[in-house]
């Protein structure tokens, strides 16, 4: 939206940026109203379903029967306070719905919001759009659900009292690099996603399922797997780099013997795959670091290590 009707910093309502000062990347408030449009004679969500059921057949507002227990900044923490002495340079600040895992089913009697294993995936890092938000009080499992923004007036949010659901400073870094990575994940050649990205994924998976204990060594020590393409949407040559910071034998031959088969499908999709490079993190130069494309491992990941580096956690080199 454009500026536009934005006031000048000294014509804003009285208290208001001071009271956004308070707010940060991460934090809650209580009570987020939840709305979004839609065409009701194409349905794509039950609710919406609903609307048509009861014969609205125009585009609408599609408004929830109760609030969102919480919602959650998402917006960066330097442009929700508005600091310094420029104009402000937007009225809104994007929140994402907060809902407990555990508890009822808004539609089905006798059953939680998300079952046992959802609720597991969640609290270990593993659902790439659900964000466990450790701190909040009670037993509940609480999480924000980063598929859906609302976006509310300053104002609004200025009269709303700070809500605290990260007590520790690396878990609200966590915040910021979960929706850097959703928002920052590359778009392959499908013939790559096909030879190479999906097979990493695959083979990581059952590496998780059939050996645990090699899979949390092989996270511990692979920092992260990059990729050299001379071209990201048409793809003609690509080069594979897993990064550690010191990896045993075993690990590395499991990279090598996983490359052989990715050379196989790489040749029948066209394309020629250069031999795998494994390297230590103080090997690889800044300029080499700058020209690869991470690719996205994290929704098999334990925990959120590979959404981003935690900068209060890097590992040694």
């Amino acid at each position: 939206m454009h500026d536009h009707g934005i006031p000048d910093r000294a014509d804003w309502p009285d208290g208001v940026l001071d009271a956004l000062a308070k707010f940060r990347q991460g934090d809650l408030v209580a009570g987020l109203p939840l709305f979004y449009w839609a065409d009701p004679t194409r349905p794509v969500h039950a609710r919406t379903a609903r609307y048509n059921s009861e014969g609205i057949t125009d585009e609408t507002v599609i408004r929830f029967a109760d609030v969102a227990p919480y919602g959650l900044i998402t917006t960066q923490s330097c442009d929700v306070v508005q600091e310094g002495d420029n104009k402000p340079n937007t009225a809104w600040v994007q929140l994402a719905p907060v809902f407990d895992a555990a508890g009822p089913h808004p539609s089905i009697d006798g059953t939680k919001l998300l079952d046992g294993g959802a609720r597991k995936l969640i609290m270990q890092g593993r659902n790439q759009y659900r964000l466990w938000i450790p701190d909040l009080p009670g037993n509940g499992v609480w999480y924000a659900d980063l598929t859906f923004e609302v976006p509310v007036e300053r104002s609004w949010l200025a009269r709303r009292d700070r809500v605290i659901g990260f007590t520790k400073e690396d878990a609200r870094e966590d915040v910021g690099r979960r929706l850097a990575w959703l928002r920052s994940r590359p778009a392959f050649d499908t013939r790559f996603v096909a030879a190479i990205q999906q097979p990493i994924i695959g083979a990581l998976r059952a590496l998780r399922r059939d050996h645990p204990d090699d899979y949390d060594r092989m996270h511990e020590q692979v920092f992260e797997v990059g990729v050299v393409l001379d071209g990201r949407f048409k793809v003609g040559q690509a080069e594979l780099a897993v990064l550690h910071a010191g990896i045993e034998d075993d690990l590395s031959h499991w990279w090598h013997h996983l490359w052989v088969t990715l050379k196989v499908k790489a040749d029948d999709e066209g394309f020629n795959l250069l031999p795998l490079r494994v390297v230590h993190l103080n090997q690889l130069s800044a300029a080499e670091y700058r020209v690869m494309t991470r690719i996205p491992l994290a929704n098999i990941s334990p925990h959120p290590g590979w959404y981003g580096a935690d900068p209060q956690n890097l590992p040694e080199q």
